[in-house]
């Protein structure tokens, strides 16, 4: 018997379209980690003893974790926001935390360029998130939101 969050074909739902966006293999191999909870968060670091707390380095929020490290933390939220003015995306409400694949549920629902922009503005703040940690090093909104704009205007163009 197969699971309700799976097609007749046994894939999970949006597993499909994911490997099917126009965005790059590392975007999507990113979102795949994403997905499954295999980013070296704190949280994971912790769970694999190789960390004490799981806090998050960045916010001090409890529990470092994949949903708040592209949602929650204030360089994702930033990022979210001027992003939005720029892109069209899924609306706030349907970017909640649903449950373990609750990206999956995103990408299987939304629209594929809607998708595939907000994957990038994940990879960037996940991008972010890492310079600010390993190497003390910080990067402007506006770089990012040039970056974002550059880097997809690139993609569209060689599609």
């Amino acid at each position: 018997m197969q699971s309700s969050s799976s097609n007749s074909d046994g894939m999970r739902r949006g597993s499909k379209k994911l490997w099917a966006l126009p965005v790059p293999q590392k975007v999507k191999v990113f979102a795949w980690k994403l997905i499954h909870n295999g980013l070296a968060n704190q949280a994971n670091k912790k769970s694999r003893r190789m960390e004490h707390l799981s806090n998050c380095l960045l916010c001090g929020d409890d529990r470092e974790d994949c949903y708040p490290v592209v949602m929650q933390c204030p360089h994702a939220v930033n990022l979210h926001a001027a992003m939005r003015l720029r892109w069209c995306l899924p609306a706030e409400r349907e970017l909640k935390f649903t449950g373990p694949e609750w990206l999956l549920g995103i990408v299987d629902t939304q629209p594929v360029e809607q998708v595939a922009c907000l994957l990038l503005i994940f990879w960037r703040a996940w991008f972010i998130r890492n310079e600010l940690t390993h190497s003390n090093k910080k990067l402007s909104l506006e770089g990012s939101v040039s970056f974002l704009e550059n880097y997809w205007e690139t993609l569209c163009g060689i599609r």
